[in-house]
């Protein structure tokens, strides 16, 4: 049986304020919800490693919730709903951002369960606009020398797959000197000379310029995601927003 899309398949768009825009499918066909967040930049090789290693950092603690244990306590307080982040490329383009996918609690007899979908958008305003910094407004050195590790070990992990491996170097190759053939994360060398404040000047300038495209599939009514994008994003005030 083939798939056939249709008019009642299709997204509609929903503008929320400066610089977002929400996608959404309303459905009945599922129980859970997926709301996901995409910016996307030309691919640049100096930013690249500074995105990736930003974006795995984001994950590590927020204002509200300064441990990955926190974070998770939430999630499970959300009916183990999850939250990552995103870092690929797509052309020419580094693409990041979140997703989160959550039970919608009208299917939930819990009367304490709450609006699970508020809390979802709200985890992913606290890890997107208020990561866990000290004072200067920097990532945590532990948190960053932490994931620069991960980061590390990723990278080398590629060059131990022989098949991923050809395809990346085919890649490099084949587009040396354009965007689409920067590694995207860059080489070992790069992240680790990475310093906070790179980070925090790659945090800005994502925010500052960048366009937040929202994708949502679930039951839950449009109008109410826009009423909680509008709320838990108030305080994004982009200075101006990249010609997609």
């Amino acid at each position: 049986m083939i798939f056939q899309p249709n008019s009642q398949c299709r997204p509609v768009r929903y503008p929320v304020g400066q610089g977002i825009t929400l996608y959404a499918w309303q459905t009945e066909r599922f129980k859970v919800g997926m709301l996901s967040l995409s910016m996307a930049k030309q691919a640049d090789r100096k930013r690249s490693p500074a995105t990736s290693l930003l974006f795995s950092s984001l994950k590590r603690g927020t204002e509200r919730y300064p441990s990955l244990g926190q974070i998770n306590e939430r999630l499970d307080e959300l009916y183990a709903s999850s939250l990552v982040t995103r870092n690929s490329r797509c052309a020419d383009r580094q693409v990041v951002g979140l997703a989160t996918e959550f039970l919608d609690s009208r299917y939930l007899d819990d009367p304490q369960a709450g609006n699970i979908l508020d809390g979802c958008v709200e985890m992913m305003s606290q890890m997107l606009l208020h990561p866990l910094t000290d004072e200067e407004g920097l990532l945590l050195p532990r948190l960053v020398e932490s994931e620069k590790n991960n980061l590390c070990d990723a990278i080398r992990a590629q060059q131990n797959n022989p098949r991923l491996w050809a395809a990346l170097r085919l890649n490099a190759i084949m587009c040396e000197g354009e965007p689409c053939g920067i590694p995207l994360h860059g080489t070992v060398e790069q992240v680790m000379a990475l310093s906070r404040e790179e980070l925090r000047d790659a945090h800005r300038m994502w925010l500052d310029d960048s366009e937040m495209i929202f994708f949502y599939v679930g039951p839950a009514d449009p109008q109410q995601v826009v009423a909680l994008l509008q709320q838990h994003f108030a305080n994004y005030q982009p200075t101006q927003n990249e010609q997609k």
